[in-house]
């Protein structure tokens, strides 16, 4: 497994920790870390270093976060969008969303 890979599984499992229910404690341990401006940043850098950038904007009444690959075409290629009340939530989705989509064959 290259260290590519085993960062991504890594993301991706903390990021399915962070949406778990409210009342599961492993949960609540991961939400701690990551709903927060700084946990948004981790999640944000993360992302970077696997070649995708973010997108992240407010509109009335919630945020979107939107992740594109890093590529030298000339179209990039959106992969992950979501939105929620929150932006941390937003970008948690997002990444999440993006990760699986780059999961499938």
């Amino acid at each position: 497994m290259s260290d590519l890979s085993r960062r991504s599984s890594l993301l991706t499992t903390a990021l399915v920790g962070a949406l778990l229910p409210k009342d599961v404690p492993e949960g609540q341990m991961v939400r701690a870390w990551l709903d927060s401006w700084a946990g948004l940043g981790h999640v944000v850098d993360a992302m970077h270093d696997a070649g995708y950038n973010v997108s992240l904007f407010q509109s009335p009444f919630t945020w979107w976060a939107e992740f594109i690959r890093d590529e030298v075409t000339p179209i990039a290629k959106r992969t992950g969008r979501n939105h929620d009340a929150l932006p941390w939530r937003a970008v948690q989705r997002a990444a999440l969303e993006t990760l699986r989509q780059e999961q499938q064959p």
